[in-house]
């Protein structure tokens, strides 16, 4: 329970990803969740603001939106998105913003925080070191990228080389 409350952290989206992200914070600070039926972020003032919301064509206005009325100190976007949405997102917000796709297994999301690195691409580099620390004081192994594209990218071939391995076993079955 060490750094209980220092932050106040927001969840946007409790599904899988979100449920595994609200396991581990939970762990250390408060948290607050917005999902389709609950809004405990409502106008409260946050300092870390994790979005854990599938892609969609209204993501940046949702995701702008919420950070207009939190006024979080940084954002942590997980979800997979268009490469370039997370620097659309600064230049219309100017909030510290970075990129961390989780990586892992859906139904086992939360271990897989502790065995794969905590993937970071920064909008620049003091949202980079705000986002290192605060993985690092969770116990995760966080790695710096230069970018939020290269972060965004990188979890769309990962996510595509996962969907062609899946297709590709189906047909060896048949």
């Amino acid at each position: 329970m060490k750094n209980k409350k220092i932050y106040i952290v927001g969840i946007l989206g409790i599904g899988k990803v979100g449920k595994a992200i609200y396991k581990l914070t939970k762990q250390y600070y408060r948290v607050l969740t917005k999902d389709i039926n609950i809004d405990q972020l409502e106008k409260k003032s946050i300092d870390i603001f994790h979005v854990c919301i599938p892609y969609s064509t209204n993501f940046s206005k949702i995701v702008i939106q919420q950070i207009l009325i939190n006024k979080p100190k940084l954002v942590i976007i997980h979800s997979t998105i268009k490469p370039g949405t997370t620097r659309n997102i600064y230049n219309i917000t100017k909030t510290l913003i970075v990129h961390s796709p989780i990586i892992g297994v859906h139904p086992k999301l939360y271990f897989y925080l502790f065995k794969f690195p905590a993937f970071i691409g920064p909008i620049n580099k003091t949202a980079g070191q705000l986002a290192f620390n605060y993985f690092q004081k969770m116990r995760l192994k966080p790695f710096l990228f230069n970018n939020p594209e290269e972060t965004e990218l990188a979890k769309l071939i990962d996510t595509g080389y996962y969907g062609i391995n899946i297709v590709f076993c189906k047909w060896v079955k048949e």
